[in-house]
């Protein structure tokens, strides 16, 4: 007889044992990542932004560039570093993105409304001494670059809409998209980290329209959704957006009155905020050209015909 030989109960526990220190160790690599990532985030997020204080409160916004001015405002999830992605657009412009209500450092007003947002809008650009300026707005950033051009007409060289919310209402035929419920910094982290595509996917971005994207406009896509975290720094405004756009009574703002040279870029496949919405602008704004783009979902202003076309139609009203 071996005396040496174990019962089967001894080998089992052994492999339990090696599995769970393997899956512990894992946890831990995973954890590290995000925690280094959160900290990269944050150091970039501290340097990259001013806060002015102005009549319509304090006011958190990122500059780069020179040249033209454009006011670049974001849609939901974003953030000044969002609306600096309008640097892409390349030398000769100088892009002024401010952080709407309740984005990063910009905090939620008393009257948060879209009127005062774009009333901040103003502010801002008196406190940089800047009297004309191109509009270039992204999706849920719509609305109140829509209410400035009409309150500031002044003061808009033209109007750019991309992927944006116009004021026809309700945003979609169904109440499918994101949820914020839980949207922490860590699943937010994970989720775009490790299935990039899927939350492309739940952005707007179809995975049929990947098949029709440069992997340079592919991974700029990717590195957009990257650039909002960390998350809680971003919920506040996105749930004032949120509760913007579930209210469908909300009256339509008479944009049939807006004086500025506009051009609306839509994809018709955009499933977040739907081709329709891009159409509307397009066909109650006096004049409006509209780019109807076949792919590049909800984020179609990466796309170098898109950036091209909106570089031309900057310049061609500076």
């Amino acid at each position: 007889m071996n005396n040496n030989r174990h019962p089967l109960g001894w080998y089992v526990l052994r492999i339990v044992t090696a599995l769970l220190l393997l899956i512990g160790a894992g946890v831990v690599l995973v954890y590290l990542r995000y925690r280094e990532d959160m900290r990269a985030n944050e150091a970039r997020l501290a340097l990259g932004s001013k806060t002015v204080d102005t009549p319509c409160g304090a006011l958190e916004y990122g500059e780069q560039g020179e040249g033209t001015p454009v006011l670049a405002i974001h849609g939901a999830g974003g953030g000044y570093d969002q609306g600096l992605m309008l640097a892409a657009l390349g030398d000769g412009f100088r892009i002024i993105a401010p952080s709407r209500f309740g984005y990063l450092k910009t905090p939620i007003p008393d009257d948060p409304s879209v009127a005062a947002q774009a009333q901040a809008y103003a502010c801002l650009l008196d406190a940089l001494g800047i009297d004309r300026i191109a509009v270039a707005a992204d999706s849920a950033g719509g609305p109140s670059a829509l209410q400035f051009a009409l309150d500031c007409p002044d003061r808009v060289s033209s109007l750019v809409l991309v992927s944006a919310i116009s004021t026809l209402r309700p945003i979609r035929d169904d109440s499918s998209g994101p949820s914020n419920e839980l949207l922490t910094d860590f699943v937010y982290w994970a989720a775009v980290t490790y299935f990039p595509d899927t939350v492309l996917a739940v952005l707007g971005v179809p995975a049929e329209s990947l098949a029709h994207v440069s992997p340079a406009e592919h991974e700029a896509m990717v590195a957009a959704v990257r650039s909002f975290q960390p998350m809680s720094a971003r919920l506040p405004g996105m749930n004032l957006d949120i509760v913007e756009e579930a209210l469908p009574e909300v009256e339509a703002l008479p944009i049939s009155d807006i004086q500025a040279p506009t051009l609306v870029i839509h994809a018709r496949d955009d499933a977040l905020v739907p081709f329709a919405q891009g159409q509307y602008s397009a066909d109650h704004i006096p004049g409006a050209r509209l780019m109807a783009v076949d792919y590049g979902g909800h984020l179609a202003l990466v796309l170098d015909s898109v950036l091209a076309e909106m570089r031309t139609f900057i310049r061609e009203h500076a």
